[in-house]
């Protein structure tokens, strides 16, 4: 945009000097009565400045045949200013624009200031996308070197100074040429304001505010000041030596001036960034605490202390939503080191808040975050004389609202009376509806788990009550037939004994095959219910005796191997492995499919693992959740009760490997010794 208005002030002045030319109005072509005008080849050479300027400006994205038009307008300005500065350092103005108005300009053409001008400017075009070095452009510093004659003209006019806009005993360089000049450089300058010094400049950088207020007065204050100090010295108000003196006064005291007004400028900036930097640190600490917390019990309290801490507030309190008795009630606080606000705390959780009524109850009733300057001073804040204790004044709070609705407030306090700051409110409305999205996600995931626990209780219990059925049916149709028959036998060898003693011991031998039948049968229930090898022979023994037992009685290979076990188990621990272990063997065997099994049994330094793999046909185990997999919730029950782990990977036809880890400090809590007395 300044390009093109540099280009447009130019063809509009070059034309304007082209019609003073051919209609002889001297205004035109010099502005100020009685001083140099603009030759008819300067305004020609401007027009083909500007026009490639302007071309320049349009091909900016690359077009090739404007970029070619814009190089060779350049290059015909490049030529007028090499002949003018070649003609005068042989001696020779060569005349070049005395063809048509030799009448009116007389002997003298082209001055020299203007040549080297023109020979600069179409230079800085023609070098304008070339880069000497990274990042440096020299186009620039040759329209600044243009600049800077120019403006040498412009301010020998402004002082009136007849040396300052003309050369020796060349004719001065005319006001319209030394503007136009002036106009041209920078508008070429600004023709690629993306680099080198216009990009550092025009930055959106504390660099480029403090260069945007300090260049305008470092080019306007001196110029000002030097004109100022003439004026008086010419109208005899001042001496030479004073008015330097006082122009440096002046300098020192207005760039002072300058000086620190840009320093607080830059403060407030610095401040305005680092306040933004604290509002995101303190967003990204609340995102990362609501990843990974599991509770709400966990999280909000963290929340409180990480707000107050990034922010710098004294005291945090959550009110949350009590909807049978409709008001918010104080459900957490947190303090600073410091301690300041155990008054304010302290009565907060002793009230509670309706609609409309005080900060929480405010922005209750709007549904949005809301700031106090000074709470002591509010007229709707009831807790203002324990605030006047702690010496609190500001505050401000949001509202923590779910996909459901309204959940409760968070609202911080602090020493200092702070102004509202609108983008702090603004960020923590979406912060609000983050925690209540959060509290609603983990109240239902709560009551999902609930619900399930109890789905699950529901079903142990009813396999509970299965295995008694069962056992009692064994009891009933094995032990209870047999003692019954065994009755009989004994009833009916008391009634007619045998009378030969052969026959006699023939039928004592019946019945005590019989007892011994009936002996193993309680045996093997007894078993069932809780095996007797673990308590007698410990846990690795007793795996061993299952693994030959299931091998022996199904035909399923399986590999046991144990490592550095100790021999100090408690039974709880002992126990839950050992029916892992069975259930386990139990399901390869029924589903699996498989031919050989593995089962590892290894100790260490914190905890004892069980690992069992089998390498049979496999199955997911999501597909069992919510319809049977009995055997799998109560092994996830046994681990979860010894504080243990368990994992279960079982792709299809990958085989199952079923892994448990039981930490020793649980199994040191169990073994330790009841205490007594």
């Amino acid at each position: 945009m300044m390009s093109r208005a540099a280009s447009g002030f130019a063809l509009v002045v070059s034309g304007s000097v082209l019609l003073g030319w051919q209609f002889d109005l001297p205004i035109l072509r010099s502005i100020l009565p009685g001083r140099a005008a603009m030759s008819p080849l300067t305004a020609v050479t401007f027009v083909l400045i500007a026009t490639a300027l302007w071309l320049e400006t349009e091909s900016s994205g690359g077009h090739r045949p404007i970029r070619w038009l814009a190089r060779a307008a350049a290059s015909l300005a490049l030529l007028v200013g090499l002949v003018t500065v070649f003609g005068y350092d042989l001696g020779e103005n060569l005349s070049l624009d005395q063809s048509r108005f030799l009448d009116r300009l007389g002997t003298d053409g082209i001055e020299p200031h203007t040549g080297l001008c023109f020979v600069l400017l179409s230079a800085a075009l023609l070098l304008l996308d070339s880069e000497s070095r990274p990042r440096v452009w020299p186009a620039q510093f040759i329209l600044l070197i243009s600049a800077v004659i120019s403006l040498t003209s412009l301010l020998g006019y402004a002082y009136g100074a007849e040396a300052g806009y003309g050369l020796a005993r060349y004719i001065p360089v005319a006001l319209p040429t030394a503007a136009t000049f002036f106009v041209l450089s920078v508008g070429t300058l600004w023709a690629r304001p993306g680099r080198g010094l216009v990009a550092v400049v025009t930055a959106d950088d504390q660099g480029g505010v403090l260069a945007r207020r300090l260049l305008p007065a470092a080019i306007l204050v001196p110029a000002f000041l030097g004109w100022l100090r003439l004026v008086a010295e010419h109208r005899g108000l001042l001496s030479t030596e004073l008015g330097i003196a006082i122009m440096v006064v002046v300098s020192a005291v207005l760039l002072t001036a300058l000086i620190v007004a840009t320093c607080q400028s830059l403060h407030r900036v610095d401040l305005i960034r680092k306040a933004g930097e604290r509002r995101l640190a303190t967003q990204y600490a609340t995102t990362a605490i609501l990843g990974r917390a599991s509770s709400l019990s966990e999280a909000l309290p963290q929340i409180l202390e990480a707000i107050g801490k990034n922010l710098d507030w004294s005291l945090a309190i959550h009110w949350s939503f009590d909807a049978e008795q409709h008001v918010l009630q104080c459900a957490d606080t947190w303090m600073a080191p410091s301690g300041t606000g155990q008054a304010l705390a302290d009565q907060s959780r002793r009230m509670t808040f309706p609609n409309g009524v005080g900060l929480p109850g405010r922005i209750w009733s709007s549904g949005r975050s809301a700031w106090i300057v000074d709470v002591v001073r509010d007229t709707n804040f009831p807790r203002a004389p324990s605030a006047t204790v702690d010496g609190l004044h500001g505050a401000f709070g949001f509202p923590v609202v779910g996909p459901s609705g309204f959940l409760g407030v968070m609202e911080f306090f602090s020493t200092e009376i702070r102004e509202p700051d609108d983008a702090l409110l603004e960020m923590f409305d979406a912060v609000g509806r983050q925690i209540g999205q959060f509290i609603e996600r983990t109240i239902a995931q709560a009551e999902l788990e609930r619900a399930r626990r109890a789905a699950e209780a529901g079903r142990l219990l009813q396999a509970q009550e299965n295995e008694a059925r069962r056992i009692a049916r064994e009891l009933h149709d094995d032990l209870g037939q047999g003692l019954a028959l065994l009755t009989v036998k004994m009833d009916l060898l008391r009634q007619k004994p045998p009378e030969a003693a052969d026959q006699l011991g023939a039928r004592m031998q019946e019945l005590l095959a019989h007892v011994r039948h009936l002996s193993s049968s309680v045996h093997d229930l007894s078993h069932q219910l809780h095996p007797s090898k673990l308590e007698q022979l410990g846990l690795v023994a007793a795996i061993g005796g299952l693994c030959r037992e299931l091998t022996h009685h199904h035909g399923l290979k399986i590999e046991f191997t144990h490592d550095q076990m100790s021999a100090a188990i408690s039974p709880d621990t002992a126990l839950c492995l050992y029916r892992i272990a069975q259930e386990g063997l139990q399901n390869a065997i029924k589903h699996s499919g498989a031919q050989q099994a593995e089962v590892a049994l290894n100790g260490a330094a914190d905890a004892i693992s069980l690992r069992i793999v089998d390498h049979g046909r496999g199955f997911d185990p999501r597909q069992l959740h919510g319809r049977s997999g009995l055997g799998l919730v109560s092994m996830r029950e046994r681990v979860r009760f010894l504080g243990g782990e368990i994992a279960i990977d079982s792709p299809p036809s990958g085989g199952t490997r079923l892994y448990v880890r039981v930490p020793l400090r649980e199994i040191v809590r169990e073994t330790a010794p009841p205490r007594t007395g």
